[in-house]
C-alpha cells in the first residue's frame, strides 16, 4: 500500500507543477505559487514515505526539508544533508514565501504575487525536485536507513531470485513461484515485504503446515546466505486462485 501511495503523491506533485506553469502563463501568480507549494509538500511526504518509512503530518515546505534532512542524518548521508541546507539557506526568504501562499490564496484577497514570484518559485520547485530525486537514488543504492537498512536489503532482492527458485523447487516441488506485489512492480518501500506467491496443485491448508513450509523456505535461504528472507511474504495457494491473482498482479515468474 505504501509503494502505491509514494507512487500517488508523486503523480499529484507533478500534475500540481504542470498547473503552475500554465497559471503563469495565465496570469494566476497567487495560485501558481499555492500550487508549487502543494507539489514540494507531496514530493517531500512522498520521499519520506519510500525512503524511511516515515508518515507525516507535518505543514509546508520548511518543516518537510528539516524532517528530511534529519533522517538523512540518521541514515548517515551527510553529503546529502549539507546540499539540501545549502539549498534552503540559498532561497530562505523564497521557501517562506511558498509557504505563505499557501493561507494566502485560500484566505487573503489582499495580497498580492508579481510574476516574478511565481516563476522564481516553479524554478525552485524544478531544483528542489531534481535533487530529491538524487536523493532517493542515492538511498536507495545504499539503503533507507543506512547501508544495512531495510530498504536496502530489499532492494537487493533480484541478487537471490536464482536461490529463492532453487530452494521453493527443492522445499516444494510441483509448484511455481512468482514475485508479485511492490517489487513486481518496482515500487518497494521502506515498508514493504517482498511477495512471493507459490502456486501448488495441492497446496497445505492448516495454518501450522504452512508455517512450517515457509520455516523451511527461510531456514534454507539463510544457509545459502540470504540473511533477509524475514523480508519475504508467502502466499501458498491452489492453481486455481494464482491463475486469478496473477491475472491481476504484475509478475515475476521464478520456477
Amino acid at each position: 500500500m505504501s509503494g502505491e501511495a509514494v507512487r500517488e503523491m508523486l503523480r499529484r506533485a507533478g500534475s500540481f507543477l504542470r498547473s503552475a506553469a500554465l497559471r503563469i502563463d495565465w496570469g494566476d501568480y497567487d495560485l501558481a505559487c499555492y500550487d508549487v507549494e502543494q507539489a514540494l509538500q507531496l514530493y517531500l511526504k512522498a520521499v519520506l514515505l519510500e525512503l524511511f518509512g516515515v508518515e507525516t503530518r507535518a505543514h509546508g515546505v520548511l518543516e518537510h526539508l528539516s524532517i528530511l534532512r534529519r533522517e538523512l542524518a540518521k541514515a548517515g548521508h551527510n553529503d546529502l544533508v549539507s546540499r539540501l541546507s545549502d539549498l534552503v539557506r540559498d532561497n530562505r526568504v523564497l521557501i517562506d514565501l511558498i509557504d505563505t501562499s499557501y493561507i494566502e490564496a485560500r484566505y487573503s484577497a489582499g495580497v498580492s504575487y508579481a510574476r516574478e514570484d511565481a516563476k522564481a518559485s516553479l524554478d525552485f520547485a524544478e531544483k528542489l525536485a531534481k535533487l530529491l530525486e538524487e536523493v532517493r537514488a542515492k538511498v536507495k543504492s545504499s539503503g533507507g536507513f543506512g547501508p544495512a537498512g531495510r530498504l536496502g536489503l530489499l532492494m537487493k532482492w533480484r541478487d537471490y531470485i536464482d536461490i529463492l527458485g532453487i530452494v521453493i523447487k527443492e522445499t516444494m516441488p510441483g509448484c511455481k513461484a512468482y514475485i508479485v506485489g511492490g517489487a513486481a512492480e518496482d515500487r518497494l518501500t521502506a515498508r514493504s515485504d517482498i511477495d512471493v506467491l507459490i502456486a501448488c496443485p495441492d497446496p497445505p491448508t492448516r495454518a501450522r503446515d504452512i508455517a512450517i513450509t515457509t520455516t523451511r523456505i527461510r531456514e534454507a535461504l539463510e544457509k545459502r546466505g540470504v540473511e533477509w528472507a524475514y523480508l519475504l511474504e508467502f502466499h501458498i495457494v491452489d492453481e486455481k486462485l494464482a491463475e486469478k491473482i496473477l491475472s491481476r498482479e504484475h509478475n515475476i515468474r521464478i520456477i
